[in-house]
């Protein structure tokens, strides 16, 4: 008959603090350090983002200036549109005959046949002692 020894076996984890400190000869587990492979590819994907993300920042503000080109030239635009009707109101009364002799003897003193017109000076505002 064989005789059969009782060992004792330790939980895994117990067992993987052994084998860690074996390892290392009882000192501290060693410090994983990165591989050269792990670098060169975080050095790689470092790379990558520049390269698309200087020229996408770039685009973003060029965008960001365009818009408030754009804003400022709508504002231009209104305010053109604004003073073409304004013009185009006066334009249609210049067919108006009662509206044209009004023009006409208001700025250029023109009268009617008897009439005599007599310029006044203009008041002054301001009192002067």
């Amino acid at each position: 008959m064989k005789q059969t020894m009782n060992t004792y076996q330790y939980p895994n984890k117990n067992r993987r603090l052994i084998d860690d400190q074996d390892r290392t000869n009882g000192s501290k587990p060693a410090k994983r350090s990165f591989s050269g492979q792990t670098m060169m590819v975080t050095g790689l994907c470092f790379v990558m983002l520049l390269i698309v993300g200087i020229p996408l920042y770039n685009s973003y503000n060029q965008m960001q200036a365009n818009q408030e080109v754009y804003q400022q030239a709508q504002a231009e635009n209104r305010q053109a549109v604004e003073n073409n009707r304004l013009i185009q109101r006066e334009y249609q009364k210049f067919n108006d005959p009662e509206y044209l002799e009004e023009i006409a003897r208001r700025d250029y003193y023109y009268s009617k046949d008897g009439e005599i017109i007599f310029v006044l000076p203009e008041e002054e505002s301001s009192v002067n002692y």
